[in-house]
């Protein structure tokens, strides 16, 4: 079974351009994963495994990523299916409907499906920046 730890490893070995730092901390509650930064550009991604269709974030995510898309920053949830392996990229506004309604109800930016090539990495961080 995939694990955020997994996926984090995979951003950093495929992505290596960009500029990672992993957030783990009980003390900054709702604060994404994993800080990116490449050409000027700073991003935050929060990382999820999907073992169904509901994905859990917590109310201090939802509101944290909310509170950051206002002031103007980019977040994102990269989710990666435990069992299909697909990953998709969700923008940050999505986390609370992401919640509530599912996988399945809700339109991904982007997915790349296995064996992820250098282009599916590439097309997600294209997606990132934008």
């Amino acid at each position: 079974m995939p694990k955020e730890t997994t996926l984090y490893q995979s951003l950093r070995k495929n992505i290596p351009q960009v500029h990672w730092q992993r957030i783990e901390s009980p003390m900054t509650q709702g604060t994404p994963d994993v800080n990116g930064c490449i050409q000027s550009k700073e991003f935050w991604l929060e990382l999820k495994i999907a073992r169904g269709n509901k994905i859990k974030f917590s109310n201090f995510q939802c509101n944290w990523s909310l509170q950051r898309i206002v002031a103007g920053g980019k977040v994102y949830a990269l989710i990666q299916h435990d069992k299909n392996k697909w990953i998709r990229l969700y923008d940050g506004a999505q986390f609370r409907p992401l919640r509530e309604q599912g996988l399945s109800s809700i339109k991904c930016v982007c997915e790349v499906e296995p064996p992820y090539k250098e282009e599916d990495w590439n097309l997600l961080l294209k997606n990132i920046l934008i």
